[in-house]
């Protein structure tokens, strides 16, 4: 019985483990996105948003970055 305990106890950290990792790669390219477009990474904030996260999503998948260098760096 103790061995079936430790096995999801496991099982629960390695999923954990994955999804903060997940989590901050996520953010990550959030935050680069977010610069392409000239806006401060503050923005991510709002995923905690109901309704303003589906917003802020749309907006970062169909926005067209700037083509200029901005606050954060030339264009890539």
């Amino acid at each position: 019985m103790s061995d079936d305990n430790s096995i999801d106890v496991g099982v629960g950290v390695a999923g954990l483990v994955v999804a903060v990792v997940l989590l901050w790669i996520s953010l990550a390219a959030d935050f680069n996105r977010l610069h392409d477009t000239g806006k401060s990474g503050w923005w991510v904030l709002f995923y905690f948003v109901p309704i303003a996260n589906i917003i802020l999503f749309l907006y970062l998948l169909f926005a067209s970055g700037e083509r200029r260098q901005n606050r954060w760096g030339p264009p890539l």
